[in-house]
């Protein structure tokens, strides 16, 4: 006599997804197994691929060439955990900033063919691909070789671009779009972690923090809605007592400026 069951099995929230790097050129073989040994086995529906510099953007082929050039810089800067708690190398007057993500892409870039074919994979088993292009904050990939554009053009590495150079904006949309145009995306995460430089540049000395990503979050999300692409973000800087009011405690060698306040942006956003 063998023992029965019945067995009912469905997924039960309507958006299962995960968040990881595009992969790079050698990895490739790999990632498109993971799809489908595990994502499709375990009824993901959603794949957030942080992608930034990590695919050849045509229209600005200097930032592509800037990421891998500076991921091997920063790699060649040497291990900074042990001084900073974080992958992350210092700012100017030692401080602290957020990390460069080097993963992404294995630190180099893939071609624009390699990102379609990964999303019409994922299509085709109901997998949606929504491609994370970090901005304002961890923007490595941008700042590191368009210092003009940097919030703090004096650091080793800038992490910020500037939300007063209208040029951000020219760029940051170009690039965008490249990914709006290769994915075939219906959503795009815009980043907005970590935003720890502050308004440190000429540009924006003296503005009040929360109206700067405001302003930002609005100039992009107008951007997407034209484009019929919904906007994603993280959302510390909305969170009371996290990264709202920006209060950090020394931990480290590292100077630990407080975050700007972002305070009352949720309501200039909303």
């Amino acid at each position: 006599r063998v023992e029965g069951a019945r067995v009912r099995d469905w997924p039960y929230k309507p958006v299962r997804g995960v968040h990881v790097f595009v992969p790079g050129k050698e990895d490739l073989p790999y990632f498109k197994r993971y799809m489908e040994r595990f994502l499709l086995r375990y009824k993901y529906n959603t794949l957030f691929l942080e992608c930034s510099g990590g695919m050849r953007l045509h229209r600005n082929q200097e930032i592509s060439a800037g990421w891998a050039w500076t991921v091997d810089e920063l790699y060649a800067h040497g291990e900074t955990v042990w001084e900073t708690r974080e992958g992350c190398p210092l700012g100017p007057k030692r401080r602290f900033q957020s990390t460069p993500h080097r993963g992404t892409a294995g630190g180099e870039y893939i071609e624009q063919r390699d990102v379609a074919d990964i999303c019409d994979l994922a299509r085709g088993w109901n997998i949606d691909v929504i491609p994370e292009v970090q901005s304002l904050s961890h923007v490595y990939y941008i700042a590191t070789p368009r210092r003009d554009l940097a919030e703090l053009p004096d650091a080793l590495f800038p992490e910020a671009y500037c939300p007063s150079n209208p040029e951000s904006y020219r760029l940051i949309r170009d690039i965008f779009d490249e990914y709006i145009e290769v994915t075939g995306c219906r959503g795009l995460p815009i980043g907005h972690d970590e935003w720890r430089v502050q308004a440190s540049c000429p540009r924006c000395k003296g503005k009040h923090t929360g109206d700067l990503f405001a302003r930002d979050v609005i100039k992009l999300w107008k951007h997407l809605t034209r484009r019929d692409v919904d906007l994603w973000m993280w959302s510390d800087h909305f969170v009371p007592e996290h990264n709202e009011k920006g209060r950090v405690l020394p931990e480290s060698g590292a100077v630990w400026y407080d975050y700007p306040s972002t305070e009352g942006a949720r309501d200039r956003v909303a």
